[in-house]
């Protein structure tokens, strides 16, 4: 007899850069029951910048390239950029990319955890799939103390996707509010949360 896992679910994690999100998805893949995997709605764009720099620069050119932290970080702005001018002309063309990957995960029983969900408009397109597929749906935010908004846009888009889970019928799953350096902390959380919701 093989082993039974629970019914794939969806999982959004949403907060601002730097507020322990990954953390958290490490801490409820190490904690599930049953196959995970992490899916960022910035990989694409990561790859595209990625790419792009390599054809100015050339392939003889060595550089960390976006999935670097500290090479992400000195060079947000470029990503910020990239990622405006892609929503301006289609606002879903992240999310429905991650979906598309997410749905192909759950199709195989995996779990699939959306780790950077930012947009109301991200949020509700989750729900809908969700609902379609009747997947268990779980909303966590994240909130660590002294982690702000990177610029007016993420400050806007947070606001929104608040008012989002507030005005629907979406809600939040999990909402925490850490300390600083209370990484472990956040993973033990995930870890007790994934049991906790049986993923």
């Amino acid at each position: 007899m093989g082993t039974s896992y629970p019914k794939p679910a969806l999982i959004l994690i949403c907060g601002y850069a730097r507020a322990g999100k990954d953390t958290l998805a490490d801490g409820l893949t190490a904690g599930a029951l049953g196959p995970t995997s992490k899916v960022a709605l910035a990989d694409p764009l990561k790859e595209t910048a990625d790419n792009a720099i390599k054809e100015i620069i050339g392939s003889g050119v060595k550089f960390p390239g976006f999935k670097n932290e500290a090479f992400k970080v000195t060079n947000r702005a470029l990503l910020v950029e990239l990622g405006k001018t892609c929503r301006a002309i289609h606002q879903d063309c992240f999310i429905e990319k991650a979906l598309e990957k997410a749905s192909a995960l759950i199709a195989q029983g995996i779990t699939a955890i959306i780790t950077d969900v930012r947009y109301s408009n991200e949020l509700q397109r989750c729900h809908d799939l969700a609902q379609l597929k009747n997947l268990p749906l779980y909303t966590m935010l994240i909130e660590t103390s002294g982690i702000g908004p990177a610029n007016d846009e993420e400050r806007t888009n947070q606001a929104l996707l608040l008012i989002r889970s507030e005005t629907s019928n979406i809600g939040w799953s999990d909402h925490t509010r850490w300390q600083i350096n209370e990484a472990l902390a956040i993973y033990r959380h995930g870890r007790e949360l994934a049991r906790s919701i049986h993923i």
